[in-house]
Order: structure tokens, then sequence, then C-alpha cells
């Protein structure tokens, strides 16, 4: 459900501080716990923590879990500290924008269906490129 390389998240959609911080246990915050092993254990032993929810019928909800949750929510309320990498929401080609808060990136790589390129990660640093046909 959820991989990091360095400071970089890797999930389906992304993952908002307000869906975060709903998962926790009494006594633990953001800082406290390994991100990573929370959101996999936690889909492991809780599933529903993931299923659709909030008050926007298209996911477009700070309380969406990072399989539905929407760019716009995920850009209004990302984690500081980390840059995260997202497909669910299709682009016309791969999106990095920096959030105005945080500082962090946000990139959309749901592209693979309208554009040629793709995500390389090579010693730990992560680029773009495009397939050749």
């Amino acid at each position: 459900m959820c991989y990091q390389i360095d400071n970089t998240l890797f999930t389906h959609a992304g993952i908002t501080k307000t869906w975060l911080t709903s998962t926790l246990k009494d006594g633990e915050t953001i800082d406290s716990i390994s991100i990573v092993d929370h959101i996999n254990n936690l889909f492991v032993e809780l599933i529903h923590e993931f299923t659709f929810c909030g008050y926007n019928r298209t996911g477009d909800d700070v309380t969406q879990s990072p399989v539905w949750v929407r760019p716009k929510s995920l850009y209004a309320n990302c984690l500081t500290g980390y840059n995260q990498v997202v497909g669910h929401t299709r682009f016309k080609e791969i999106k990095s924008v920096e959030t105005m808060d945080t500082n962090n990136i946000l990139t959309f790589i749901a592209v693979l269906d309208v554009s040629n390129d793709y995500l390389v990660i090579e010693d730990s640093v992560l680029s773009f490129e495009s397939a050749t046909i």
C-alpha cells in the first residue's frame, strides 16, 4: 500500500494529514510513527480504513484514504516533510507540483494511456523518461 525511498512516499492516490491522523492510536503522532509501517499494517489489519468515505462523492475530500483521495485535497492537506508520488488520477503528462505551505513535491504519474513517459528510480534518484514505441 505504501513504499518509501528517502523522504518520498509512493501510494496509489496520496496521503493526507487528516486521513493519517484519523488512523492513529491514542498517544501516537505522525512524527512518532513509521508512516510506511503504519499504513501497510493498517491495510492488513483494518482494511476498512481504506474504503471510500467522506463528504464528496468524487473523493475530493481530505478524509479519503490513499486509495481514493484526489489531487486537490492532497495538495491542500499533504504531509509535511514528505514528497509523494501517486497515480490514481490521470493527467496528460507527468505533473510535479510544489505545495505552498509545506514546500513538498507531489508528482502525479498516471499518464500511460496518453503519454509514453514513465518513472525511473535509480540509486534513490527519481527521473522521468519517455518510451519509444
